[in-house]
């Protein structure tokens, strides 16, 4: 088959290079290639196209060129190894898998610090099979990739403030659903700085009904931040640029999902960057 670079989508290359980009997809092919090859395969496909159209955006540094051709070479050898037939098939079945495993696990009351990387994982997983969709998943499956990325990042903030996890947004069936829930969540991580890549812009989920609010989110903690510096200061790092985006990002995600007290304290937080030059 050929490799798109379309496949990437319009907003992978949003808030860091490509290269950056790739090396979760990358590590997480290296550790399944001996037990999931075909799973190994799509996720270096997937890397592939993104690397594609950082060079086609400008993009091309030895480094990334290299990275290119071996992710290249490892992707054509396998098509001439590998039984692609039941490709797809092979891909979907397993990353829901990963994210019916994590959730699973989150709704029986055991979310912990290792499942922010479970739905991590997942949403990586799901984010790769967008690869045989022309670049944009099917809303079944973009629900729930967003969805895990929220919950991984839900997770994450709770565990670095030393609260406890927040439990996960009702959904339609769950003996403690309210009644009335207007949630679309249905059937419904890690240190690494791949954890803070952008989020997949996404269409808002439905709102919940004002009778029964997604998250019972314990009160923000005031957040005191820096006082803008004065006319002239130097301008702001392309890091904290991205690392201000970030927590936007974030933000808009946890809104997107009900939790209005993780929306504030994210935009807070990225003023706090953007006040730190």
């Amino acid at each position: 088959h050929r490799f798109p670079p379309s496949c990437a989508g319009p907003s992978a290359m949003s808030t860091m290079t490509a290269i950056k980009k790739v090396e979760p997809f990358l590590a997480r092919a290296e550790e399944l290639t001996a037990q999931e090859p075909v799973v190994a395969h799509y996720l270096r496909v997937y890397s592939l196209n993104i690397l594609i159209k950082g060079k086609q955006a400008g993009e091309s540094t030895p480094e990334s060129d290299a990275k290119l051709m071996d992710v290249l070479g490892k992707a054509e050898y396998a098509k001439k190894t590998l039984d692609l037939s039941q490709g797809q098939e092979t891909m979907e079945s397993f990353a829901l898998r990963v994210f019916d495993g994590a959730d699973a696990k989150d709704r029986a009351g055991q979310a912990d610090a290792t499942s922010k990387k479970q739905f991590y994982v997942a949403g990586q997983m799901l984010d790769a099979c967008a690869q045989f969709y022309d670049g944009e998943l099917p809303p079944d499956l973009m629900e729930k990739a967003k969805y895990a990325k929220f919950r991984c990042m839900q997770i994450h903030d709770c565990v670095r403030r030393g609260v406890p996890i927040d439990p996960p947004p009702a959904r339609e069936g769950d003996a403690t659903a309210a009644a009335g829930s207007g949630s679309s969540l249905a059937g419904s991580p890690d240190e690494e700085a791949a954890l803070y890549a952008a989020l997949s812009a996404a269409p808002p989920l439905p709102p919940p009904a004002p009778s029964a609010p997604l998250f019972s989110a314990p009160a923000a903690a005031p957040v005191v931040y820096a006082a803008a510096p004065p006319a002239g200061g130097g301008p702001l790092s392309q890091s904290a640029r991205t690392a201000a985006a970030k927590k936007a990002e974030f933000a808009s995600s946890a809104l997107d999902f009900g939790d209005v007290a993780g929306g504030r304290r994210f935009l807070l937080e990225a003023l706090q960057i953007l006040d730190s030059r």
